[in-house]
């Protein structure tokens, strides 16, 4: 017999040991999670679904690390990766290695094999646990398409990762006696077993509590994403809302004056979006013994604004911010019908209000008069409606 063939019939072998330690974990695995088990541990979370879909997935965890114990501890592969390994600079270097690697491809071909030929206990999980919904015809053929993939991605993994592994300095250097590697293999492999085992011992506390936190860590992730929303939605609509509430009460109060016996309300035009942009023209008409009153509304946004009214018809809104001031203006000019009384409303309030021609500035107060309009802020605007001294 050929040196290639005996090669290949010790990596046949050995894939076979491989899955036979990987056949009876799996056998072993359902007396550690038995439903039996699960139910006594925790209450209402468990379903035979659950049981079988748990077991399934450990069962892939636990064939990925026997791979990679398996690999690691594979003499001729790391003799001849550290016999080129000078060549082999870079993630994509490598990995072509191991793409060209014979080891990893009959690896793979007798897993595959052995798993077509002597079907672990995950064909049972599968079959009569997750899959059970499915028609039966198909349970074999998705259970090797699956097995198929993951093996072939597992090994790929592992060989990948042992390489860079043994590419290490300390390891490159250390000199592995057979007989020495060989009691290695069997102590990792026995302990890895006890780990199983015992992992499946705890897969009922651990997976309620691991679901409890990721539960609990979700949502306050949404919770505070929500809180962090609503805050930002706040600080962007208040001063709207503010405004509209300044606005509606000035209305009620307005109208309420009205029927003391000032006058007539005329129309009202635009009292509610002129929150938002200017409106062209007056916003409020009223009408007392012939003489009309033309009323445009302003809206400082926020109470610590400055308003400046210059001669060219245009009010500027100055917010002076911690670290810088922001600006923002709109025409305050509008028509009035002849010999009417054309009035200013500032709503709501502002910290100051000044008249300017750019040099200077001039403090206005309710009921001053400014570039042929009176000036006044909705209190007393209300107060000079009762008094019928408008």
């Amino acid at each position: 017999m050929t040196e290639s063939r005996k090669a290949i019939l010790r990596r046949i072998g050995k894939a076979t040991v491989l899955y036979t330690v990987y056949l009876a974990v799996a056998f072993l695995l359902p007396l550690f999670t038995a439903s039996g088990i699960f139910e006594r541990y925790i209450q209402g979370f468990w379903t035979e679904d659950l049981y079988s879909a748990v077991r399934y997935g450990y069962l892939f965890l636990i064939q990925f690390s026997l791979i990679s114990i398996f690999v690691l501890h594979d003499r001729e592969y790391r003799a001849r990766f550290l016999s080129c390994e000078e060549r082999l600079k870079g993630f994509f270097a490598k990995l072509t290695f191991v793409l060209r690697s014979g080891e990893l491809w009959c690896d793979v071909i007798t897993l595959c094999a052995l798993t077509a030929i002597m079907p672990s206990w995950a064909y049972t999980d599968m079959r009569y646990g997750f899959l059970l919904s499915v028609d039966a015809k198909w349970h074999f053929f998705i259970f090797l398409v699956v097995s198929f993939v993951t093996v072939t991605f597992f090994s790929l993994v592992a060989y990948c990762a042992t390489l860079n592994w043994w590419a290490r300095p300390r390891e490159k250097r250390r000199e592995i006696l057979k007989k020495k590697d060989a009691i290695d293999w069997i102590k990792q492999v026995g302990f890895s077993v006890a780990m199983y085992l015992a992992g499946a011992l705890v897969l009922p506390v651990v997976i309620p509590f691991v679901w409890s936190v990721m539960m609990t860590f979700w949502m306050l992730i949404v919770t505070m994403t929500i809180m962090v929303l609503l805050l930002i939605l706040w600080l962007f609509t208040f001063k709207y809302i503010r405004a509209i509430y300044h606005r509606h009460r000035l209305m009620k109060h307005m109208k309420k004056a009205l029927r003391g016996g000032f006058g007539r309300l005329v129309s009202a035009k635009g009292v509610y979006r002129s929150v938002f942009n200017s409106y062209e023209g007056a916003n409020i008409v009223l009408e007392r013994e012939g003489q009309k009153y033309f009323c445009k509304l302003i809206t400082p946004l926020k109470r610590r604004y400055i308003v400046m009214l210059d001669e060219a018809g245009v009010v500027t809104y100055e917010h002076r911010a911690a670290i810088a001031t922001h600006y923002k203006s709109e025409r305050y000019y509008f028509d009035a019908d002849n010999g009417a009384r054309k009035i200013i409303v500032v709503n709501p309030g502002a910290l100051h209000i000044y008249a300017t021609d750019g040099l200077r500035n001039r403090e206005l107060h309710s009921g001053d008069k400014v570039m042929g309009y009176y000036l006044y802020r909705s209190d007393n605007f209300i107060n000079a409606i009762l008094r019928q001294y408008l």
